[in-house]
């Protein structure tokens, strides 16, 4: 039978005739609803972006204004941990700007002129994430109007930007703060990305896609991927779960079991107090290795939160434990 939900301050009994099959909405459920509401509503009514009609081609690159290559606001920015990413990608500005800056990228951008579904699509999946991070849709909402008005010069000119620099500017750009027209810029070129990977339908853009992104794992080092976020830390599927933690000072990610295993193999002793002591000493000390890059880690580490291993890839027995152990 279906769940129907009760309204505040009014009796269950009175509501429906299955009276236990009847629950009150949480608080947690409320808020997610009326962020939903909130970011569809904004990318629905207050957008003027409309599509255009593609007549012959695309401005040339050439003829475009160049922007800063790195913005004086990133340049003075001391935090380089990443402020948005996608699992499996390293680097997230340098990707948009390969696939979106390469010379068969056109048919992405023609592709986005001419389908004012994709268009809202991209404008909805930004503005989403932006209220689930706790930023004004209103704030961004010129930011977003400005970038996605046909035949998008400006981001085009950024991709192209974002192609040509070197990995240490691309850490920059991934570090950019939260609602700022960089950390915006990012965002929508990831989202257009992504969206052409998934919609476009195009031979030549699905070819660009694999060379521009090639297969990588959610964990360099067992090789394990993730398909999903897990629904929270008292999930009772232990084994199924993959903790991604980011690290300095090369800002690549590996899962939480396969950095303690490599510090107990450089000797992690835990007996002295708890396991996050213990593990700060090893990394403090130089000991541990980037399985990526073989940079040596540093400390603090971001958490990027839990997620659901893909089938068929269960966690060592010993990782198994210790996440039991740890719950």
């Amino acid at each position: 039978p279906q769940i129907t939900f009760a309204r505040r301050g009014t009796p269950l009994s009175t509501q429906h005739p299955l009276g236990s099959m009847v629950r009150r909405i949480t608080g947690r459920e409320r808020r997610r609803l009326r962020a939903w509401k909130e970011a569809d509503a904004c990318s629905r009514s207050s957008s003027p972006i409309q599509p255009l009609a593609v007549s012959g081609e695309l401005p040339l690159l050439t003829t475009l204004r160049a922007p800063d290559a790195v913005p004086p606001a990133l340049l003075g920015h001391a935090d380089r941990f990443p402020t948005k990413f996608r699992i499996g990608v390293e680097r997230l500005s340098g990707l948009a700007g390969r696939v979106l800056a390469s010379p068969d990228a056109d048919g992405i951008w023609e592709w986005l002129c001419r389908s004012s579904v994709a268009l809202r699509a991209v404008r909805r999946a930004v503005v989403q994430e932006c209220v689930r991070l706790g930023l004004s849709a209103d704030v961004i909402g010129p930011h977003l109007n400005a970038l996605l008005a046909p035949p998008f010069d400006a981001l085009r000119k950024r991709a192209e930007s974002l192609r040509e620099l070197s990995d240490d500017d691309l850490m920059l750009w991934d570090a950019a703060p939260l609602g700022s027209r960089e950390w915006i810029e990012v965002a929508v070129l990831d989202e257009i990305r992504e969206h052409a990977r998934l919609y476009c339908g195009n031979q030549a853009v699905d070819n660009l896609m694999a060379a521009a992104e090639p297969p990588t794992h959610a964990c360099p080092r067992c090789m394990r991927d993730v398909s999903m976020a897990a629904r929270g830390p008292n999930t009772t599927a232990m084994e199924d779960e993959m903790r991604l933690i980011v690290y300095g000072p090369c800002y690549h990610k590996a899962c939480y079991d396969c950095l303690l295993d490599m510090a107990e193999e450089r000797g992690l002793d835990c007996e002295g107090g708890g396991v996050l002591a213990a593990l700060e000493q090893v990394v403090r000390a130089g000991s541990l290795q980037c399985p990526s890059c073989d940079a040596t880690v540093t400390w603090p580490w971001h958490d990027c939160g839990r997620f659901t291993v893909k089938p068929y890839e269960p966690l060592a027995a010993r990782s198994c434990a210790r996440r039991r152990a740890s719950n």
